[in-house]
């Protein structure tokens, strides 16, 4: 049975890289992810398999968190374990497998040393596709879609030094009843090689108290590194340089508490279960042979003798309490998900018309604008982009309404007689009013008093398009900075700039243009160009400015001063992107007007906190029609839609417990010192083979010992279709005919 429970948890390595270095500029950003699967049971293993573009690996960056996934693994092989992108279960490769990276407990992204990489898809690489396992601890709440991921980011020029995951495991179980249980592992290192261990890792379930490994060299021992498996599960810098030769003897420990415990607890994949593992980062010189082409593992203990009578003291003992980490690090009592909390068409006697524009008030309440029986169509407007119809709407289009658990509480109606053509609307703190109206041409900043709105000021020349400092056409949306007073306006439909102006409405600058010809044919649309800016949300916390580019299709992320940092999109499940708004919250939310071909569908998507990447997607139990516009607060997203028939305001309630970012520094300092029993979370983590699996590999192969250099299928099985990182220009569905200002 060794060698089975060897197999079966061989497939819990992992690999992230702490120590600074400084990333070359001309590295290639390789995302593997998900592609947008809902978990079916508890317990959910899928994978995918993408080929590794080639490079040499230097920093990875997950996209994940505990309130969605219990962990994930990459895995580098020669050959998938199926000839598909996607599969449910374990399987990784078909023959060798190398560990490259794992993920679990809201560890943060990884960078390794200068001249040290992990190898991919070069010619003669032992890794030529990359396998992502994912294991969702249960099913989502609501329709969710995951999208995690890791990015890889890679360099092209081969690094001096070579990469590579060393793992300690140990299959024996745990006795119940003692409050120190230890698992010891031990095996000499046989290989040519000098090792230079950098970085490592622990995993158990919820009973491990610390895991430590040390190595012996001519006599004297030398700690490796040692940690608590329940703080976040990242690579732990060593704390010196060390190198490990022919010889050696190399050792870990697990510590548990099994003093809650009855029956013996055996090793598994399971929360009963539990799991002892120690990961050795390490790397060697590029130009030596590998010593584990087949596994670098200690998956029994060698020398127990030696290992009882020497092994230090200082790794059997506790580490000093870090409940804050723990807190980070422990995973969601309850499933995420996302609520559909209902989708109105009505509030009070006001029956919505197309709906342009969200926002909140001072005091929470959410503010409605609405066309009422106005509608934005084909020939509302001429080929100048003069409104047709230039008689003010004559019933209210704005309603106020108070949120109340999960009711929307009307509360009044007003602005007639003052708007042509609504389209954004934004509420400061001090609760004045700003609006953009596309068929004025006009940003309005307004004062609210009692039932009534008085302007102000007014931005633009009423039914006079431009493209000065005093003339908008069709501007989109509003945003103002709660730090100066600065007003943000998306001029969107003609235009394709954002203007920014002074508290008082004085011009102070402007960013972004039209796409070239060539720009829009190419693949990688050109930051900072817009077609068709449709919406903007500020953070100025972290001084970023959201801005919807419609009908590029993604969201386009500046700094305050408009210089283009990033970008988010992916033509095969959303063509363009109507609204986006920032929640402090839970980060960044967007939503497309329009389905693609592709995912024949819409959805909202969140970017959680410090992500730069979507993670998961959302929808309603019944199909969206016509989004226009997204805001968020609290715990909630409201989504209004522009259905020419009578808009609909949907509420979505996120469930998940929400954790403080914390940085890597503040994850792997190591403490020292007397402590007692902490008591921790029960979590656990990695496995990538089920038992069946394990079973079949028993009967068909010879034991594996240490340092094998037996060619077996250590690892198997894939999961699914990874997003396209190189897609090509927006579709043009846009809501509106732009040529002949068709737009809504």
């Amino acid at each position: 049975m060794k060698s089975l429970w060897l197999f079966f948890l061989l497939g819990i390595a992992s690999g992230k890289v702490i120590s600074k270095r400084e990333i070359p500029k001309n590295t290639t950003e390789f995302l593997v992810a998900i592609n947008g699967y809902s978990p079916q049971q508890d317990d959910d293993y899928v994978s995918i398999a993408v080929k590794a573009k080639p490079g040499y690996i230097v920093k990875f960056e997950p996209s994940a968190s505990a309130d969605r996934i219990h962990h994930i693994l990459l895995y580098g092989c020669t050959t998938p374990a199926y000839e598909k992108e996607f599969w449910p279960g374990g399987e990784t490769c078909r023959g060798p497998a190398h560990i490259l990276y794992a993920w679990a407990r809201n560890a943060p992204s990884l960078e390794l040393p200068e001249d040290v990489a992990f190898p991919i898809g070069n010619p003669g690489d032992s890794v030529q596709y990359i396998v992502m396992q994912i294991h969702y601890a249960r099913p989502f709440v609501g329709k969710v879609r995951d999208f995690s991921g890791v990015r890889l980011h890679l360099i092209h020029e081969k690094p001096k030094y070579v990469a590579q995951v060393y793992l300690f495991v140990s299959g024996d179980p745990i006795p119940p009843g003692h409050e120190a249980a230890y698992n010891n592992m031990s095996c000499y290192y046989r290989g040519e090689s000098v090792l230079h261990p950098f970085a490592f890792r622990t995993h158990t379930h919820g009973m491990g108290r610390a895991v430590s490994a040390f190595m012996k060299h001519e006599g004297v021992w030398t700690k490796i590194g040692k940690r608590n498996p329940q703080w976040p599960q990242l690579f732990q810098s060593v704390d010196q340089p060390l190198e490990i030769k022919n010889g050696d003897f190399l050792a870990a420990m697990c510590r548990f508490d099994s003093s809650n415990e009855t029956k013996t607890v055996p090793m598994g994949s399971m929360g009963s279960n539990e799991m002892c593992n120690f990961y050795m980062m390490f790397y060697r010189s590029a130009d030596e042979p590998d010593p584990f082409p087949y596994g670098a593992l200690c998956g029994y203990n060698e020398n127990p003798q030696l290992m009882a009578s020497e092994y230090p003291v200082e790794g059997t003992t506790l580490l000093p309490p870090h409940p804050e980490w723990e807190h980070h690090a422990h995973q969601s009592a309850r499933p995420f998900g996302v609520l559909d909390v209902f989708a109105i068409d009505q509030l009070g006697s006001v029956r919505f018309g197309q709906i342009s524009g969200l926002a909140f008030d001072n005091q929470g309440k959410l503010v409605i604008f609405q066309r009422a029986s106005r509608i934005w169509g084909p020939y509302s407007f001429d080929y100048g982009n003069q409104l047709v119809d230039k008689t003010p709407i004559s019933e209210p289009t704005i309603v106020l309404a108070r949120i109340k658990d999960t009711e929307l509480i009307f509360e009044k109606a007003f602005g007639v007689g003052l708007f042509y053509m609504p389209h954004g609307i934004f509420v400061d703190e001090s609760n004045n009013y700003y609006t953009t109206d596309v068929g004025s041409h006009q940003v309005i900043k307004w004062e609210f008093s009692g039932d009534e709105l008085t302007k102000v000021f007014s931005l633009g020349e009423e039914f006079k398009p431009g493209s000065d400092k005093s003339h908008f056409c069709k501007p989109a949306a509003v945003a103002v900075s709660k730090t100066d007073g600065s007003i943000f306006v998306a001029d969107g439909y003609c235009n394709n700039r954002i203007v920014r102006f002074s508290k008082s409405g004085n011009y102070i600058s402007e960013f972004g243009n039209a796409p070239t010809a060539s720009e829009r044919e190419a693949s990688t649309l050109t930051l900072g160009t817009f077609n068709l800016p449709h919406d903007i949300s500020l953070d100025e916390d972290h001084d970023r400015i959201y801005v919807a580019d419609r009908e590029n299709g993604r969201v386009q992320v500046f700094n305050f001063q408009g210089t283009p940092l990033s970008e988010m999109r992916n033509q095969e499940y959303f063509g363009n992107v109507y609204s986006v708004d920032y929640c402090k919250n839970h980060g960044l939310f967007f939503v497309p007007g329009l389905s693609t071909e592709i995912a024949n569908e819409i959805n909202v998507f969140g970017v959680p906190l410090g992500a730069s990447i979507f993670e998961y997607s959302f929808k309603g139990r019944k199909n969206f029609k016509r989004p226009h516009i997204l805001r968020a607060r609290d715990n909630s997203v409201y989504v209004g839609e522009i259905e020419d028939s009578g808009g609909v305001i949907w509420r979505f309630d996120i469930d998940q417990e929400v954790h403080d970012m914390m940085s890597m520094e503040e994850l792997s300092m190591e403490s020292s010192g007397p402590t007692s029993s902490q008591n921790s979370i029960v979590v656990f983590l990695i496995v990538t083979v089920s038992i069946f699996m394990g079973i079949l590999y028993f009967m068909r192969s010879h034991r594996v010992g240490i340092n094998s250099r037996t060619p077996t299928s250590l690892f198997d099985r894939g999961t699914f279709k990874p997003l396209r990182t190189d897609d090509g220009g927006s579709d043009d569905d846009s809501e509106d005919d732009l040529g002949i200002s068709a737009s809504r």
